[in-house]
């Protein structure tokens, strides 16, 4: 999904990016099958028309652009100024710029999709920003796929390189991260059983000390994207804070991370819960438990959606684990930084590992909760094995 930089207003909910359907969703995308070796196919857009919004935040104010073809990229990037740790003849950084930050997002064009972006677009944005090699694992993980994607790893890299300033003792430096994050959206499909999806958006990061800075973000979350455009639509205070510190990129990142995940796991439980009412009695007449009840028949419907919402519970406790992996590396990539960096930037770093603490710990105990669930699903899974034999018996004896 994607939404313009140049508009400023309230991002809308994302909207459904599949028909209504009336039985249990499926992930698949509308695609024919890909060959395992067409890489860049199963990555990139093979026509002629991108998505690839761009924005550039300095002293003279916010300059977004969205770019619509490879031309236009080509002539984007050939006149914006590089972002660039080279040294010229002097030692000092080539084509120095004021306080300046790149801000560039990219989008699929469907859940599971390819990006927006040709493989040579891809190719310019990480020349001009000169990214890391680690950024290609991060871009890995947004590519076309048939189904689920695995979700056994999760994504942070980062690397910290001291570079020679142009002012005598002084030294710069060069702070590289990038990252994957899973936050939850409503997706609004009408009559889905599973009105929530989990989306994976990516960060990255590269920030010189001196001010400069490049972002890359991929299919960024729609609060994270509301926030962006406030920050930049407030001003040149706010607008110049956001450049003025690595920190402040992330803090933008993973505010949001908690929103939604406390209604989906309440929503998760309430689903296992009404299967459980469903099958554990069904009153025929007299006092609940007395001579008048008995047992209700199990459904292939009902355990088909017990197993469902149990698969669920397992993916959302994994997913959750991995971003308190991934925040926990963050801080620590903080600390490591607080000790080498000015005291006068302290209170930047308190902001940042406030907002990580936070988060860690929201995120564990919502995992902790989800593994309980996860538990007791398995419990109304036994007793639905018993029931289906005694089922039979009765079916056959009457």
């Amino acid at each position: 999904m994607s939404i313009p930089l140049k508009d400023l207003a309230a991002v809308p909910p994302r909207s459904s990016r599949s028909p209504a359907i009336d039985k249990l969703p499926t992930d698949d995308p509308p695609t024919s099958p890909i060959s395992p070796s067409s890489t860049s196919s199963s990555q990139f857009t093979s026509g002629p028309t991108i998505n690839l919004e761009v924005c550039v935040v300095d002293a003279g104010g916010v300059r977004p652009k969205t770019l619509r073809s490879c031309k236009e990229a080509q002539d984007y990037f050939h006149d914006q100024p590089k972002l660039t740790t080279s040294s010229n003849d002097d030692g000092g950084i080539t084509d120095p710029l004021s306080s300046a930050a790149y801000i560039i997002c990219l989008y699929q064009a469907y859940r599971w999709g390819p990006l927006t972006i040709s493989e040579e677009v891809a190719n310019l944005v990480t020349a001009h920003v000169e990214t890391f090699p680690e950024f290609s694992n991060l871009t890995n993980k947004f590519r076309k796929a048939q189904g689920p994607r695995d979700e056994g790893w999760c994504e942070f890299h980062s690397s910290f390189t001291p570079i020679q300033s142009q002012l005598p003792g002084e030294v710069n430096y060069v702070i590289e991260s990038c990252y994957l994050l899973n936050h939850v959206e409503w997706n609004g499909r009408p009559g889905a059983v599973d009105p929530w999806t989990i989306h994976q958006s990516g960060v990255y990061q590269k920030y010189l000390t001196f001010e400069q800075s490049a972002c890359i973000l991929i299919e960024p979350s729609i609060n994270m994207q509301n926030r962006l455009r406030k920050t930049l639509k407030e001003g040149q205070a706010q607008t110049g804070a956001f450049i003025s510190h690595w920190t402040e990129l992330h803090i933008l990142s993973i505010e949001d991370l908690d929103d939604n995940w406390q209604a989906y796991v309440n929503f998760l439980h309430d689903s296992i819960m009404e299967i459980y009412r469903q099958i554990r009695f069904f009153r025929l007449g007299g006092t609940p438990g007395g001579e008048g009840d008995r047992l209700s028949d199990v459904t292939f419907e009902q355990m088909r959606r017990l197993q469902y919402f149990s698969e669920k519970l397992l993916r959302a406790a994994h997913i959750l684990q991995n971003n308190v992996e991934v925040l926990t590396a963050l801080l620590g990539q903080s600390k490591t930084m607080c000790a080498l960096d000015k005291a006068a930037s302290k209170s930047r770093y308190e902001a940042l590992d406030t907002v990580l603490d936070r988060r860690i710990r929201a995120q564990g105990f919502c995992k902790n909760y989800v593994q309980s669930l996860s538990k007791r699903s398995d419990r109304i899974s036994v007793e639905v094995q018993r029931r289906i034999p005694t089922q039979e018996e009765h079916a056959f004896g009457s």
